[in-house]
């Protein structure tokens, strides 16, 4: 394999973790596109400012296609993944003509672990220490 060319196109991949910070969104499958399901992502970074550490959280939207769709689904507010992409610009102009640009991860066929999951209603320990990782 050509290293060159691997390095170029491996430039937007990205590996990002986090915890779910919102109920995944389900996109059912349309005429034009399959069904995807959308996350928030809340990761946090801690740096020192002035001998003091600080935490600042940024949220990133991931999509999740075909058959990872399902799975992030089932997803839940909490969960703490590890989602493995590549990096996404969207372009879009809203009714005042204004544009916009957002960068969003889209996540690779086989690009999502579990490592926690939080507990639901029905679960009786507070927290699942599970590693999945999807097929």
């Amino acid at each position: 394999r050509n290293t060159m060319s691997s390095i170029y196109s491996d430039r937007k991949r990205v590996e990002i973790s986090g915890y779910i910070a919102q109920t995944p969104v389900c996109h059912e499958k349309g005429e034009n596109y399959s069904a995807f399901t959308t996350i928030s992502l809340a990761c946090n970074e801690h740096r020192k400012e002035d001998d003091k550490w600080t935490q600042a959280v940024e949220y990133f939207t991931v999509y999740f296609n075909n058959g990872l769709a399902k799975i992030a689904s089932s997803l839940k507010q909490g969960d703490r993944i590890l989602v493995d992409g590549k990096l996404r610009n969207r372009h879009w102009t809203d009714k005042e003509g204004q544009k916009h640009t957002v960068i969003e991860v889209v996540a690779h066929r086989d690009g999502l672990q579990i490592f926690s999951k939080t507990k639901s209603e029905t679960d009786e320990d507070s927290t699942e220490n599970v590693i999945e990782q999807s097929a």
